[in-house]
């Protein structure tokens, strides 16, 4: 039998091993965490009927159509969409010289003609029938504007009376816009280079290829000009160009042709499995 001393050394190396095992699991234990910040900081996606640039902006299974967050079972077309027939091609029933026309239940979009402000998504019909932006409702890039409180971006050109592009998810300029070097916040990469916004490495495309904000935007999808290949979502630049990874386990697309399968998935802007 081992003295009392013994025994203690004994038992207090024992609590020891067991306090650094026990740290051990907390650093594995501490890591989800880490992850639930980091998917807060990611920017809110747009509900029903709230604005949007494209569908990768819209929740859950929502689709992005003229602006506007959709459920995809909405297949008739919006205010200001060519029609035959109101009753099979226009959401709000209506359609007047080939135009959908909009309605009190599907209001139309700032710069559409109205009659009254209840036909507008922002609730304001103008003094020329147009409908403008209100607080409720702001102007993407190169919609109708008074001032820059009307737009995204908070920028109205004055030569123009269009919004402007502008720092933001929804305000930014996608690759390939023209701009100026003095405009780089401007563009969505950051970067503007010889004229127009160039792509860069965007970190969320590092992970299975989650960048459904990222592709056409920040970093070149497929077909899309490049110079080196961190510039492009597939990690790939061939001869200028920026094609699909066959060693990629997750392909980002900007279209279905870009798919070996024939579909691009709207809201993850990665390719999906073939019917």
């Amino acid at each position: 039998m081992l003295p009392f001393n013994g025994s203690f050394g004994v038992l207090g190396r024992v609590f020891g091993m067991v306090a650094i095992l026990a740290g051990v699991a907390g650093l594995f234990v501490s890591e989800p965490r880490r992850d639930s910040n980091r998917a807060a900081r990611r920017p809110a996606e747009s509900q029903l009927f709230q604005p949007c640039r494209d569908s990768a902006d819209c929740a859950g299974d929502l689709l992005c159509r003229r602006g506007w967050c959709l459920s995809p079972d909405m297949k008739l077309g919006e205010a200001g969409d060519s029609c035959w027939s109101g009753l099979t091609d226009c959401r709000s029933g209506e359609c007047e010289a080939t135009v959908c026309r909009p309605t009190m239940a599907v209001p139309a979009n700032n710069g559409y003609f109205c009659e009254n402000a209840s036909q507008c998504r922002s609730g304001v019909c103008g003094s020329e029938f147009f409908c403008k932006a209100s607080m409720s409702f702001k102007g993407f890039a190169g919609a109708p504007c008074g001032n820059g409180s009307d737009c995204f971006s908070g920028t109205c050109r004055p030569s123009t009376r269009a919004c402007d592009y502008g720092p933001g998810a929804m305000a930014c300029a996608p690759l390939a816009t023209p701009c100026e070097s003095w405009e780089a916040f401007k563009c969505c990469s950051g970067i503007c280079s010889y004229g127009v916004c160039a792509p860069r490495s965007d970190s969320r495309c590092s992970y299975q290829g989650a960048c459904a904000q990222a592709v056409g935007k920040t970093c070149a999808g497929p077909g899309q000009s490049c110079q080196f290949d961190p510039q492009c979502c597939s990690l790939r630049c061939v001869r200028g160009q920026c094609l699909q990874n066959p060693n990629a386990v997750v392909q980002p697309c900007l279209q279905d042709n870009d798919c070996f399968s024939g579909r691009c998935s709207p809201k993850q802007r990665v390719c999906a499995p073939g019917y």
